[in-house]
């Protein structure tokens, strides 16, 4: 009997932890907004495949390309976690096999619909797109965003520079580089 009630309390133990995981490696629809890069499919390596895909939550919009074809199609969310797509493209042929896995792989994803968690391989964070049959790993492009203070700053236009001894309204600085120039 104590054995039977220490098996279901480390059940539910696991359980718990798992949902709990499984929270806390969610995505949010607006946390997908921008590019992304499929760098694996199915565990095959497909980065030079170049397929992106682009995100926008606002307008329930995917875009990108899938490797072969410009793609776009319209988002559609059964839950926070749980969307779809059936894309649509332009009709040009694929370079090489890598491709073709990479954009069939993409497709049957996104047409089976699939969930979103965040997740990492080989050291690189991103987002793995599960459906039935593929798990497609995505990094996000553009790098990390630069702190806000980094980019602002007061500029006084108005202010008078002193340049030291330069007077650039005078002839005679053209005069004095040409003379360096001659002594050279």
């Amino acid at each position: 009997m104590f054995y039977q009630k220490m098996a279901v309390l480390c059940l539910l133990s696991i359980l718990t932890s798992s949902t709990l995981l499984a929270e806390e490696n969610s995505v949010k629809l607006e946390e997908l907004d921008g590019n992304w890069h499929l760098r694996g499919a199915d565990g095959k390596s497909v980065r030079q495949a170049r397929t992106i895909l682009e995100f926008n939550s606002e307008k329930m919009r995917i875009s990108g390309f899938d490797g072969c074809n410009k793609i776009s199609g319209t988002l559609n969310a059964s839950s926070e976690n749980n969307m779809s797509s059936k894309l649509i493209g332009t009709k040009m042929a694929c370079r090489n096999q890598k491709q073709v896995f990479a954009s069939k792989a993409l497709h049957e994803t996104l047409a089976e619909g699939f969930s979103v968690v965040r997740a990492s391989s080989n050291g690189v964070k991103g987002i793995l797109l599960k459906s039935q049959h593929h798990q497609l790993f995505f990094k996000k492009m553009g790098g990390e965003e630069k702190p806000k203070e980094w980019f602002e700053f007061d500029v006084d236009l108005d202010t008078d520079f002193d340049f030291g001894s330069f007077d650039f309204d005078s002839d005679d600085n053209d005069s004095d580089s040409n003379q360096s120039k001659e002594s050279l």
